[in-house]
This record gives C-alpha cells, structure tokens and sequence, in this order.
C-alpha cells in the first residue's frame, strides 16, 4: 500500500487558514490601484487595516446551502408553483463609485413538498 506524505499547518488560533473571497477581491484592486498610480505593492498588513469591512469568516457553497432554509408560501395544491423575488443592494466594499447590485430569488412550492 502507497504512503502518502502528509504536511503540518501552522495553528491560525481556529480562524479560516485562507483569506475570504471578498477580502481576496479587494486585496487584488487595490494592488492594481497602486501600480496604476505608480506606487509600490500595498503590504497585506495595509491591506487589513485600509479594507472598508472586517471580514472575520468565509461564506461558502458548501458550509451555507443545505444550513439556510427561507420562507415561502404555504404548500399549495398545485403541483408547480414558482415564485419571485427580488433585492438591491450596493457593494459594501466600494468606497467611491458604489455599483447597485440586482438579486433574484425563486421558490418552487408544490403539493409534493413536505415529509418524504
């Protein structure tokens, strides 16, 4: 049987060994911002201290889509029974030109729904 070679992390104090995907976004602008203006590479401790929001944990597929269940509306007797919503919101993370951000959500109800 084949061995494996098996490698040691250093400790994080039980916080996420990688950067949030927001706070990766924002690291990566902010480095192309400084070399369009001519400065040198922004440190990662810059980074932490300048980002807009802290960030403490990393929302991701699959710690967050069988853990949230939303409301919808009351099992029906049809057997297909879409419905829509929808949000704004703007990117907590842009500091000067804030984009407006369109959400849509889409429930299926059925007559099926339920224990089983």
């Amino acid at each position: 049987m084949a061995r494996t070679k098996q490698t040691a992390r250093k400790s994080v104090g039980g916080k996420a060994p990688r950067k949030s995907a927001v706070f990766q976004t924002y690291a990566k602008r902010k480095q192309v911002q400084a070399k369009q203006q001519g400065k040198a590479e922004v440190t990662e401790a810059e980074l932490e201290a300048t980002a807009p929001a802290d960030v403490t944990y990393d929302v991701s597929y699959e710690s967050s889509f069988y853990a949230h269940h939303f409301t919808a509306q009351p099992t029906t007797t049809d057997l297909f029974m879409p419905s829509y919503g929808i949000a704004t919101t703007v990117d907590p993370l842009e500091n000067g030109n804030q984009n407006i951000e369109h959400w849509l959500s889409v429930n299926f109800n059925s007559c099926l729904d339920g224990a089983g």
